[in-house]
């Protein structure tokens, strides 16, 4: 049995979320935590490297951020 590596549990948005990556692409979250999210993209993300990104939760506050693609 796999071992989870997450030191926060994920959690399933209760709404559609759509993410803004930067330079020219987009997607959706399909789930979060305080350390990490999981998207679908519309565009294939190229590299290991950081990413930034933005969305806007129920809010409507946007939330902007930068991360590090693991795969």
């Amino acid at each position: 049995m796999k071992s989870e590596r997450r030191q926060t549990l994920r959690q399933n948005p209760p709404s559609l979320i759509y993410l803004d990556l930067e330079p020219n692409n987009g997607g959706i979250v399909l789930d979060l935590s305080e350390s990490g999210m999981q998207i679908s993209v519309a565009n294939p993300l190229v590299g290991c490297g950081e990413i930034r990104f933005s969305f806007c939760l129920e809010t409507r506050k946007r939330i902007r951020g930068s991360g590090r693609i693991a795969w």
